[in-house]
């Protein structure tokens, strides 16, 4: 019974790391394609880094102007949070 626990163990983790490769493999080809596009509009080479920088800056926008309903202050953090992600791409890029 042991040897039956420790195979399937050891089939559990022979599972896990293969998803985990897996999901990092699709980021990856994932990010390499948002930094090509950005590099293409750009007309510049960008990097990981940047491309991050540049996608916080999106996300960060976008639920600033969200048409939805929510607290003032909350709409306030967004546009603080926009402010500042703007500022490092400029220190960036």
């Amino acid at each position: 019974m042991n040897k039956t626990m420790t195979t399937s163990s050891n089939t559990i983790t022979m599972v896990a790391l293969t998803a985990a490769k897996r999901v990092i493999s699709v980021y990856d080809n994932m990010m390499n394609t948002v930094t090509d596009f950005y590099s293409k509009q750009l007309e510049r080479r960008v990097n990981r880094r940047q491309t991050i920088t540049l996608l916080e800056a999106q996300l960060a926008f976008f639920l600033g102007i969200m048409p939805i309903d929510m607290p003032m202050i909350l709409r306030i953090a967004f546009t603080a949070w926009t402010v500042i992600a703007v500022r490092k791409c400029k220190r960036c890029l």
